[in-house]
């Protein structure tokens, strides 16, 4: 009985883990994402800045005739919507880790009410 749940108790752990790792993937792919945003909109901000330094007329006369506009389309900053099915492995035992005990105690007896 000890080593049934042993096992489950693996089994259920590298499941975890295995949750985990593919989440944290994704979070990572998510992040250099956004890092990669952030660089490009600090790239623009500077090259605004810079042309910003020149007297005001042409720098208006440029962005005017440029047509360039600022817009957060296309920068969807969202986490990773993940989680953990922590509550599909929460204790107490669930009826099939019951049903797996009961058959390793008394492997040639099945109770009346059990399927």
């Amino acid at each position: 009985m000890h080593q049934r749940l042993t096992d489950r108790e693996q089994r259920v752990m590298g499941d975890l883990r295995q949750r985990e790792e593919e989440i944290l993937k994704r979070m990572e792919t998510t992040l250099r994402e956004i890092q990669e945003k952030l660089e490009s909109v600090e790239q623009e901000l500077s090259e605004l800045q810079t042309q910003m330094g020149k007297d005001a007329l042409t720098f208006l006369q440029e962005e005017s005739a440029a047509n360039r506009r600022v817009s957060d389309e296309g920068f969807d900053l969202s986490v990773c919507e993940a989680e953990l099915p922590v509550a599909k492995y929460k204790w107490p035992l669930d009826n099939t880790v019951w049903r797996e005990i009961i058959d390793s105690v008394s492997p040639g007896t099945r109770l009346p009410f059990s399927p």
